[in-house]
């Protein structure tokens, strides 16, 4: 790693807090979490440099200073927040909160910015910050905080309440002992209220790292709760980003979907499409059907997901199913080849899956019915002769 030149440092710390300081405005304890970002960031820029090869594991200054950075970030939107008028939008609001921020900013030179650019001096960047308004006077604000091998963020959000901005939900991350602990990628969805006013967000993020595009999703349902936020769901799968697909939610009153890339019980499938869809009802959350799009797709899911879970979308007219689901799921992580997809005739959506143990050869045959909503209907060894249709597997690649 490489070190920048301490020369000076004290002297320039000094002269940011000042500024900040100056250009802080009006706005009771502007300057004070301004002077604590500021403090904070040059702690963070004396750190080395991070170099080609990054490590995702962040020494203890860096750890403290993050946390105090955003602790900055939290003082300052709750600073200009209240004193902002009760008619301001978002765009005003946003731009009041860069200017804000525009004393933060630290000269950099022809090969800083290279080094900006090539991800080897993250905190060089200062915070980002988007505002969006929402239906039911609401608006939210997302600051996005760089770090090394991603970045960070915060969701804020307001509700206009007569003449003022109410703070009714804060969420960020824990702290944390390497990067995986950030919130990369972040989005978030501000559901409609429903018939009881009651309303939540849906937020997402991936966990960053510095060398693979395999990591984890993480989503949460959060209801507003003095001025904090009440995790009513949250939940963890893997994820493959590197078709830059982070994953998308929808937020409606009572159902929400969060749908991604990740593995499949075949390695020669490099990714499906995963769907994560419950319905919400109050505090009450419970996952429902779609699971998948393809019936390839529901067998790959039946199979990876634990028996409580398929249990829900086997028909209860095969007691086997159960002990069958064991069988094909095993202790560990499950590995199949799938051979063919054929429709079977007699019903209107009745498809048999094969798949084959990669170490034994063995062929099972599983029937599943179903259009939009799939059931697992039985599993044999043998192939069904009802079941000679054209062989589909080649149509049934998810994007």
């Amino acid at each position: 790693m490489r070190h920048r030149p301490f020369a000076g440092l004290a002297l320039a710390t000094l002269a940011l807090l000042l500024c900040v300081r100056a250009q802080a405005g009006e706005c009771d304890g502007s300057s004070q979490a301004l002077a604590t970002m500021a403090a904070a960031r040059a702690k963070l820029l004396a750190l080395p440099v991070t170099g080609e090869y990054p490590d995702p594991t962040l020494p203890e200054d860096a750890q403290r200073n993050i946390e105090r950075l955003k602790d900055g970030v939290a003082d300052l939107v709750g600073a200009r927040m209240r004193c902002a008028a009760s008619a301001a939008d978002a765009h005003g609001i946003e731009q009041d909160l860069k200017r804000a921020l525009q004393g933060l900013a630290v000269p950099c030179d022809g090969e800083c910015k290279k080094r900006v650019a090539g991800g080897e001096d993250p905190y060089r960047d200062i915070p980002d910050l988007k505002a969006q308004a929402w239906p039911q006077h609401r608006l939210a604000i997302v600051a996005h905080i760089p770090i090394v091998c991603g970045s960070d963020a915060m969701l804020f959000v307001f509700e206009r309440d007569g003449t003022t901005w109410r703070s009714r939900m804060r969420w960020r991350s824990p702290p944390y002992k390497d990067v995986s602990g950030a919130f990369e990628s972040f989005d978030y969805k501000v559901a409609p209220p429903d018939e009881h006013g009651g309303w939540y967000v849906l937020a997402k993020s991936i966990k960053p790292w510095c060398s693979s595009t395999w990591s984890s999703i993480r989503y949460a349902v959060l209801r507003p709760s003095a001025d904090a936020a009440k995790i009513v769901y949250q939940a963890e799968d893997s994820i493959w980003w590197g078709g830059d697909d982070f994953g998308t939610i929808v937020a409606k009153p009572h159902a929400f979907d969060v749908r991604f890339h990740a593995g499949s019980i075949d390695t020669g499938v490099h990714n499906r499409v995963w769907i994560r869809h419950f319905t919400i009802d109050g505090d009450n959350v419970r996952r429902v059907q779609p699971v998948a799009l393809t019936p390839r797709d529901f067998v790959d899911e039946w199979i990876q997901s634990g028996w409580a879970q398929a249990a829900a979308w086997s028909s209860p007219n095969d007691t086997t199913l159960a002990n069958w689901h064991e069988r094909l799921r095993g202790k560990d992580a499950p590995f199949h080849d799938f051979q063919s997809v054929r429709a079977c005739s007699g019903t209107a959506h009745g498809f048999e899956v094969a798949v084959a143990d990669p170490d034994t050869d063995t062929r099972y045959y599983l029937r599943v019915e179903g259009g939009g909503g799939f059931t697992l209907t039985g599993v044999a060894t043998k192939a069904d002769v009802r079941c000679r249709g054209k062989d589909l597997l080649g149509t049934m690649q998810t994007r």
